[in-house]
Formats: C-alpha cells, structure tokens, sequence
C-alpha cells in the first residue's frame, strides 16, 4: 500500500480527531511523538496515528467594516474536514487587537521620520546664497550650534564658517550667526511640538481611521 505524504509547511492546520482540538500545527503534533525527525514530509498515516486529520482551507468570507470572520469547528465531509468560518459584529477586543500593531508601526514611523528630520535638517536660506541648504539638528549640531552662537557673542566682527549637511561651508557674520542659530532652534522646538501632537493622536485612536497618515517629511507639518 503507497503512502500518502504531506508536507511540513508551517500553515497547515490540523485538527485532533478525538479531542476536537483547532487549529494545531504540525509542529504541534509531531512534539507528542518522541524521537521523531522531522524532514520536507511525512507520512498521513502517521498524523492519523496521532489522532490528527488535515483540515482543507478555504477562502476567507467577504465581511462589512462592522464585522470580522474568525474560524468555527472545521467540517466534516466525506471523510474530510473543511475549514469554515464564523462572522459576527466587531468587538472592542477585536478593535484592540487591530489597533495595538497598527499604533506601533505608525509609532514605530514616526520615530524614524523625527530622526530623519533632525539628521538632514532645517531648509535654511543663507545670506548670498540663492538656494535653501539645511542646518542639521541632532543632540550634537545644537550643541555646536550654541558654541557657534557663544562665538558670535564674544567676538561682534569675527567671520565664522558654518558647514551645512550638503558639506558646503558657508562664512557667515557674527549677525548671521545669532539669526541662524535662533531660527534653527525656534524650528526645532516646533518639530517637537509636530511629534508630540502626532505621539497622542496615535496614542489616543480607538479606531483605525483615528490613526494619523504621516507625511514622507515632518518638516512639511512645521509652519
């Protein structure tokens, strides 16, 4: 007699035939068998010596924005079991467990968009230039920026040099200096104000539709 064999995929679903147990992986099931190695297959006489039957998937139903499809006890015909499904109103558990990833992977965003924002810079027009170059923000270019702005104070006429992220040197008076350094900070402030209002509204969203779409660049949400 030929052996019919099934592959060890990780998404099969397995049902216990004599508990009813559902859904059960294979990985599940071959852990009851001690000293078992477990390769591309395995036999389906061996998984109906543990009690175990494959169940045949089938298509999720089409559900309203008000519902959700969950699966029911597998059912059996003609000696095969067929996934069904079940559909009834959203509760607020299933609203949380669509919302908790979903506000973490926006969180997860806009972390990476501040980060971006502050490493690349504030769009600065330079005295005598004739196009925007940017002032980086990081921890560390605030602190140069204040040692720039100390510079300034202590010597009126001195030309000081200030190079931007595009790794271009601009001379820049002890005026310019006090301008620069005091735009870039009141923008600053501003983005952090951008990221703490996006912070609690993502926080805050008990719906999906609550949960703000972030813009590519966080300066653009910066008046």
């Amino acid at each position: 007699m030929n052996s019919t064999f099934l592959e060890t995929r990780g998404d099969t679903q397995l049902i216990n035939v004599v508990t009813g147990k559902y859904p059960v992986s294979i990985m599940e099931a071959l852990s009851q068998a001690s000293g078992v190695l477990i390769g591309k297959t395995i036999p389906m006489e061996y998984l109906a010596h543990l009690n175990y039957a494959v169940v045949q998937p089938t298509n999720r139903p089409t559900i309203g924005d008000s519902q959700v499809a969950v699966q029911s006890t597998p059912l059996l015909v003609d000696g095969v079991y067929i996934q069904t499904w079940e559909i009834r109103e959203v509760t607020a558990d299933d609203i949380a467990k669509r919302l908790a990833p979903a506000k973490s992977r926006t969180m997860d965003q806009l972390n990476r968009l501040v980060k971006t924002a502050l490493s690349t810079g504030l769009a600065y027009r330079f005295p005598y230039l004739d196009k925007d170059l940017h002032i980086q923000l990081r921890d560390k270019d605030r602190t140069n920026l204040m040692t720039l702005k100390m510079r300034a104070d202590d010597n009126p006429g001195l030309s000081i040099e200030f190079r931007t992220f595009e790794n271009r040197t601009v001379v820049l008076s002890s005026s310019d200096v006090e301008i620069m350094v005091s735009r870039a900070f009141e923008q600053h402030g501003k983005l952090l104000q951008v990221k703490w209002g996006l912070e609690s509204q993502i926080q805050e969203a008990t719906a999906m539709n609550q949960i703000p779409v972030l813009p590519e660049n966080l300066w653009n949400l910066v008046s």
